[in-house]
């Protein structure tokens, strides 16, 4: 994890025009220029790290069908190579990417970032019409 938040420090504050970075030690915060913000939870595993966004709460996943919710995430998996979306273990809607330890520099570190928020911010809306971070 040293080595993430070093290159987070290396990271310019906007991550594109009008969309800042503020990192935090187990998070990152992306604001949009629309004030719209995406949190994104950090994390290492074996040999990977682990960028996770939350879309929707258990209350809002619970509401809907298997088959609704199979309807929206199966499409988005494939039309979106970088971000998986799936239910996390407390059963929210999640974004996430893993990338592995050795090969991670601070440009791809930056566009994961920046995919990852923007992905979940924009299905986020989708679901729900609001900004619910």
């Amino acid at each position: 994890m040293d080595d993430l938040r070093r290159m987070l420090a290396e990271l310019p504050s906007e991550l594109a025009p009008g969309t800042t970075l503020q990192p935090e030690p187990d998070h990152v915060l992306v604001t949009f220029p629309s004030r719209r913000t995406q949190k994104i939870l950090l994390a290492a595993g074996n040999q990977s790290y682990v960028f996770t966004s939350r879309i929707i709460g258990r209350r809002r996943v619970a509401n809907m069908s298997w088959t609704e919710l199979a309807r929206l995430v199966w499409p988005r998996n494939r039309r979106t190579p970088l971000v998986a979306f799936m239910l996390d273990p407390q059963d929210r809607l999640i974004g996430r990417i893993d990338h592995p330890t050795a090969t991670l520099d601070p440009p791809e570190l930056q566009a994961i970032l920046l995919h990852l928020a923007r992905e979940c911010d924009r299905l986020e809306y989708l679901l729900t019409g609001r900004d619910e971070q």
